[in-house]
């Protein structure tokens, strides 16, 4: 797995079955947070770029315009008119061709698959601390379940739309955390308080002087210059 840096690329080689689910398990909180933010931000462009051109094609269509356009008098008004309604379709061709709409719910579907990819490895938990990789003749159960959650990762990544690049280098910067209870995971979500900071003391008082910061220096008195 990168961590989006130029020039480095890691690889995770596990030596044991609780840290190859850690491993995977990162990979899926990763990139259901990236589906996430990708679909928020197409459906938010989605919405701008819609109703900027449903109000510039409405606006270029009404009378107003028309009236501008067969206005021999005004070459100004007919020429605002046909720029209002060229730059109308253009917005509407842009929208078409990005198909914002449908990237969006591409995006959220794939975060929904990946959110009930970590249910499954919420459920591995109390197995995630075997030592022994699959293949153990009394945990076969256990090792199917990896097998079928392998085959479902696959899936999943390989029907995923494409993250963008920026976006995709900003999440894998992140530092995700791993908390077993409850408790625990709601604590860390609550933003801590900031502690104002402590008043200066008397020897850093002094040392900034009594006057204010911001008025101006008393000039230095300069020599008289010998004739």
């Amino acid at each position: 797995m990168g961590d989006g840096r130029q020039g480095e690329l890691k690889l995770f080689s596990p030596a044991k079955t609780g840290d190859l689910l850690r491993g995977w398990q990162l990979h899926v909180g990763r990139r259901r947070d990236m589906h996430e933010r990708a679909g928020r931000r197409a459906q938010q462009w989605h919405y701008i770029v819609g109703s900027a051109a449903t109000v510039m094609a409405a606006f270029a269509g009404s009378s107003l315009v028309s009236t501008w356009n067969a206005d021999e008098r005004s070459n100004g008004l007919a020429l605002a008119g046909g720029v209002i309604g060229a730059a109308a379709a253009v917005l509407v061709a842009f929208q078409t061709f990005l198909d914002l709409g449908a990237r969006a719910e591409r995006h959220r579907q794939s975060a929904v698959e990946y959110k009930a990819l970590l249910r499954r490895f919420e459920r591995l938990t109390e197995r995630r601390s075997a030592d022994s990789p699959c293949g153990v003749a009394d945990d076969e159960a256990f090792c199917r379940a990896i097998e079928e959650l392998e085959a479902e990762l696959h899936r999943v990544d390989s029907r995923a739309p494409v993250v963008p690049v920026r976006l995709a280098a900003k999440v894998e910067r992140r530092t995700l955390g791993y908390y077993s209870t409850a408790e625990a995971l709601a604590a860390a979500g609550t933003p801590s308080k900031r502690r104002p900071p402590p008043p200066p003391s008397d020897a850093e008082a002094e040392a900034d002087g009594d006057g204010d910061d911001d008025a101006p220096a008393k000039p230095t008195p300069r020599a008289p210059k010998k004739t």
